[in-house]
Parts: structure tokens; C-alpha cells; sequence
């Protein structure tokens, strides 16, 4: 489990963002978006999508995380954050600041997804 830890780290965390990050490969798009060339790097030298969503916290929303990881407080900073994920009814799917944000059917990237409201209520009651 540890070596999975470090390994998912070295992934997915971004400092930048203050949260883990999807990796892939991103045109540039009219939105706004860092381009490809610009994106920071994990360590395998992979662009990381600077998202800030439920994807940003599911180590914490699924318990993977330690309580002592220093990754946690970024995670609660992030997740308490009215101007990122903290919205009127919940955990938004995605942050408002994101250009990707209620765009297309709004399903991923629109307000509330009940799901991970559950997950972070859980990790919040019973781990963290």
C-alpha cells in the first residue's frame, strides 16, 4: 500500500493545484485552458489537467490517504473553498473558476453529484 501511495503521488499530485490531477493529453481549446506545452509535469513527466473537482479528491473521498499525509489540508482547504468546490447544496462536481464548468449536459461539470457527497461525508465521519 505504501509503494501505491507514493506511486499515486508521483502521478497525480500538483502542487500548483494543491490536489491530485487527471493526466492526458489536452489541446489547447478557446476556453481558456493551459495549453499542452505549459502544463506542469508529474514526476514520469506527464502533463497533469489542472482540474479542481471531485477527481482532485477521491484519494481523500475513498481513504487511500493517511490522516497524516500532508496532502490532507489541501484537500479540506480545497473542499471547503466556496470559490472552488463548496457550493449551496454540496461538493460541486467541478470548480465555478474552471472554464470547463457547466458546459456541455452539465452532468460532470455542473453543480452537485450527490455521489461524492456521500463519499466525502463518509471519509469526513470516519477518517479524517
Amino acid at each position: 500500500a505504501s509503494r501505491f501511495r507514493a506511486s499515486l503521488d508521483d502521478a497525480h499530485w500538483c502542487e500548483s493545484v494543491g490536489a491530485y490531477c487527471d493526466t492526458g493529453d489536452l489541446s489547447p481549446d478557446p476556453a481558456g485552458r493551459v495549453p499542452l506545452a505549459a502544463a506542469p509535469r508529474n514526476a514520469y513527466g506527464w502533463p497533469l489537467v489542472e482540474h479542481r473537482g471531485y477527481v482532485s479528491l477521491f484519494p481523500l473521498l475513498l481513504g487511500i490517504l493517511r490522516p497524516s499525509s500532508p496532502r490532507v489540508g489541501s484537500l479540506l482547504a480545497l473542499m471547503e473553498s466556496e470559490e472552488d468546490l463548496l457550493g449551496p447544496g454540496g461538493l460541486r462536481s467541478l470548480s465555478p473558476r474552471d472554464p470547463m464548468y457547466g458546459r456541455g449536459d452539465d452532468y460532470w461539470t455542473g453543480p452537485t453529484w450527490i455521489n461524492i457527497n456521500f463519499l466525502a461525508l463518509r471519509a469526513l465521519n470516519t477518517k479524517y
